[in-house]
């Protein structure tokens, strides 16, 4: 059954954390043991949010950002594990939004869009890369078109268009040019509902 899958995925999994652990235990210098550890929680983080955990998600999530954070600090100007900080903290916001923590998600998409712009200005960013920045502007729409919700504000829903439009135009781009990955071929569409919806708010 797909449940029992699932369950024999996630003690699969589990074994794959374990064993990192030990490497890291046994070598904690090894950028490349914290490295291969960080991405087992990212991948038992993914797991559970297919399976509707959002809370196990979250943690793993969590501790996935902690270690590219730590790695990050120590290796500043490398590019590629900012970019692997950035798409950590992408999914612990939306973790966090799902979970009903708008303070905290918020806080998360700030934190991982100054990290896109930082490779923005240090690097070109690329294909799945620019997605990545795509989704923190939609992360960053739904926290502010949820604060309109509460606030009433219009400010909020005007922000909430802003970032989605944001998301829409570098979807947009990157399917004129050929790279709009399978699993985002809707995005462009959603984006567009989105803007419809925060425009109908706005009495457009």
């Amino acid at each position: 059954s797909e449940l029992g899958r699932m369950n024999e995925a996630l003690v699969s999994l589990q074994k794959c954390i374990d064993f990192a652990a030990a490497a890291v235990a046994a070598n904690p210098e090894s950028s490349e043991a914290r490295g291969d550890l960080g991405v087992a929680y990212y991948y038992f983080g993914e797991m559970h949010e297919k399976n509707n955990d959002l809370r196990s998600a979250f943690e793993n999530y969590k501790k996935a950002t902690e270690i590219e954070e730590a790695m990050s600090a120590a290796d500043p100007s490398n590019i590629s594990l900012l970019d692997n900080l950035s798409e950590d903290l992408l999914k612990v916001s939306d973790m966090a939004m799902k979970l009903g923590h708008p303070a905290d998600a918020v806080a998360g998409y700030l934190k991982a869009l100054s990290i896109r712009e930082k490779i923005q200005a240090d690097a070109e960013e690329k294909g799945e890369s620019r997605g990545v920045t795509a989704n923190i502007y939609e992360g960053l729409g739904d926290y502010y078109l949820s604060q309109s919700r509460i606030e009433g504000r219009l400010e909020n829903l005007n922000e909430a268009k802003k970032r989605y439009e944001q998301s829409l135009e570098i979807w947009k781009s990157l399917a004129e040019n050929g790279i709009l990955l399978a699993k985002d071929t809707t995005k462009p569409a959603q984006m567009r509902q989105k803007i419809t919806k925060c425009d109908r708010a706005l009495g457009n």
